[in-house]
């Protein structure tokens, strides 16, 4: 079974989404961002660090810009 709030394409399927997907959801991204960040600087995007984060940053953001961002 997939969660429709992982799903990159599109909207996400409103319909499809229980309260039993939001917690799976948020621990697949929190993990994702922290294997993104708990890789060594040589595994990273090549250039500055600086540049490297900014680029993993920037693909975290895009990966998760359906997730729900608590703000209200």
């Amino acid at each position: 079974m997939t969660n429709p709030l992982l799903e990159t394409d599109g909207l996400p399927r409103f319909d499809a989404i229980t309260p039993a997907h939001v917690q799976p959801a948020i621990d697949a991204l929190v993990a994702e961002a922290e294997a993104a960040v708990d890789q060594p600087p040589a595994t990273r995007a090549a250039g500055k660090p600086i540049d490297s984060a900014c680029r993993t940053s920037a693909s975290l953001a895009d990966r998760n810009r359906c997730a729900p961002s608590g703000r209200r």
